[in-house]
């Protein structure tokens, strides 16, 4: 079984890697393997781990593109195994889950959402503020390790609990100051039901 070589790894490594990950995972034989590995000359492993599936077509021929594939699972299983991995892993399958269950409780309290967000009486309010910057965050993080976790999918995830965000803590502060740096004279109904906004905007008295 292959193992992604260590960032100190030198060239003489990374050779002797990539023969690895041929002879187990595309079932080469070593000489065949070795010299396809030959190929890899001065690189360590930042190169390795920079390098794209064009590259490793120019460089290793018609093996490239399947090459390429079985040293990013490695890379990508190497990643998951360190600590930041696994937070990042951690953060990537708890934080959509929490904005959700914390929008549903925003809803549910539609008729007293300002009460409930002045107050601080919703539990991790302050999630959905850093949810979606921390969600495309993780899913750039897993990108550089070429994890199959990330995607466009989960980027657009992050830009939309970063614009429900934005928008339910512009209210909280739009609330904050009507209230208490103006008078109220009269009630200017306004269906803002969803980002924790009162559903009653206030016209400043003159």
């Amino acid at each position: 079984m292959a193992l992604y070589p260590s960032k100190n790894a030198g060239p003489g490594e990374i050779r002797s890697y990539l023969t690895t990950v041929m002879i187990t995972k595309h079932e080469l034989s070593p000489s065949h393997a070795s010299s396809i590995a030959i190929a890899w000359t001065f690189g360590r492993e930042h190169d390795l781990s920079e390098k794209t599936q064009a590259d490793f077509r120019s460089l290793f021929e018609p093996i490239g593109p399947y090459l390429y594939n079985s040293v990013s699972e490695d890379m990508a299983a190497a990643w998951r195994c360190t600590s930041a991995g696994s937070l990042n892993l951690l953060l990537l399958y708890s934080l959509p889950v929490l904005a959700t269950i914390l929008l549903l409780r925003l809803y549910q309290h539609t008729q007293c959402a300002c009460a409930s967000i002045a107050n601080g009486s919703l539990p991790l309010e302050h999630l959905l503020w850093v949810s979606g910057p921390i969600l495309i965050f993780c899913n750039a993080r897993e990108a550089a390790h070429r994890s199959r976790l990330s995607g466009d999918w989960l980027f657009g995830i992050g830009v939309v609990l970063s614009a429900i965000g934005f928008i339910e803590m512009y209210g909280r502060l739009l609330s904050a100051i009507l209230s208490r740096q103006w008078n109220i004279s009269r009630l200017l109904l306004v269906p803002l039901p969803f980002f924790g906004l009162t559903s009653e905007l206030h016209v400043i008295e003159r």
